[in-house]
């Protein structure tokens, strides 16, 4: 691996710290390779940086004996990876496996990839002792925050439930309840003719699916969604849903970051008195607009635009309100809760985002 690759950080800090604020991207999922780098700056990754490949390991292999997970998945990487120090693939495996037990997500993603190389590359078979180990490991990678093993996750749990394995659907809806989108995008696929349906065209468990995804800030999900409303798919047509829906999956402004929506949503009317910033007025139309005809996304959208305005801490009053609308209409949505907690906890940005 080149010096520079390794030093790419992780973000699976920067999307938890983002979550109520942006969106994935809305690209199909695809299969992530293995995690490479997770730590901050410190005296060992300036080692690294700087070439000094020997005090990088010895400092990372003395925090990893002193109890910090971080380095051992650092120190790991180093014996895979063989930089300095002769590859060592026992000893990478241990400590990937100390380090996923301790909680460090990309630990247990690289888990999953030793155990599904094979299939996700193309090179060879799996055996099922593998691919339930290899799952089992994108699953508590997923829950640890680790983006990618989620979109894994989907992706082989869907392939697997398709062929009728019942404990897979069931893994599957499960991953999706506890909170992963892109694992109930993976869900609706089986259900939703336009995704090429395996399990057969039900529009109401799509539906369902998809709600759950979005609501868990899952752009395809939204994006999905938003189609069916447009056109009547499981549900009365209803293209003020569809308008808020497609400028989430669209990150607020569909008219330049997605310009192929159709123009239901671009043509949503703008909330020129909304407290935001003047390029989300239009967004904050579709938002008020979904909220008012009962879909608690609006009001989270809503809320999350005064977040992105900068202007949390004058309009805490307001993002309360939306929010709470909006947990009144699906209790215990995640991204809601944890909106309404940064707000309660000052942790909302002091300036516009983007």
């Amino acid at each position: 691996m080149h010096k520079g690759q390794r030093a790419v950080r992780s973000l699976i800090a920067l999307a938890a710290a983002l979550i109520a604020f942006a969106l994935p991207g809305l690209a199909s999922p695809a299969l992530a390779s293995s995690q490479s780098a997770q730590t901050d700056e410190g005296p060992a990754m300036a080692a690294y940086r700087s070439g000094d490949y020997d005090t990088a390991r010895t400092l990372w292999q003395q925090g990893c004996d002193a109890g910090s997970m971080r380095d051992c998945f650092e120190v790991g990487i180093v014996y895979r990876d063989g930089e300095g120090v002769a590859p060592d693939a026992a000893r990478y495996l241990a400590l990937m496996a100390r380090a996923c037990d301790g909680g460090i997500g990309a630990a247990c993603h690289n888990l999953a990839r030793e155990e599904l190389r094979a299939a996700e590359e193309g090179t060879g078979s799996v055996t099922p002792a593998q691919v339930t180990a290899g799952t089992a490991f994108y699953a508590r990678a997923c829950k640890l925050g680790t983006q990618v093993s989620c979109r894994n996750l989907s992706l082989h749990l869907a392939r697997e439930a398709a062929k009728g394995d019942k404990a897979a659907l069931d893994s599957l809806r499960q991953a999706c309840l506890d909170g992963s989108g892109s694992v109930c995008f993976g869900l609706a696929s089986l259900y939703d003719i336009h995704l090429e349906a395996s399990l057969g065209d039900d529009p109401a468990a799509a539906n369902a699916a998809l709600l759950l995804g979005c609501e868990r800030m899952d752009r395809d999900s939204c994006q999905n969604l938003a189609w069916h409303y447009d056109h009547g798919f499981g549900f009365a047509t209803n293209r003020v849903r569809g308008s808020a829906l497609y400028h989430l999956a669209c990150d607020d402004d569909p008219g330049f970051v997605c310009p192929m929506v159709p123009g239901s949503a671009i043509a949503a009317h703008p909330d020129r008195d909304a407290p935001v910033s003047r390029q989300w007025q239009r967004a904050a139309g579709a938002y008020r607009a979904a909220c008012e005809d009962g879909l608690a996304m609006g009001c989270f959208g809503y809320a999350r635009l005064i977040a992105k305005s900068g202007k949390g801490e004058s309009e805490g009053a307001a993002m309360r309100e939306w929010l709470g609308k909006a947990l009144s209409l699906s209790p215990g949505m995640p991204v809601a809760t944890e909106l309404l907690r940064r707000v309660e906890a000052g942790e909302l940005p002091p300036a516009p985002l983007g």
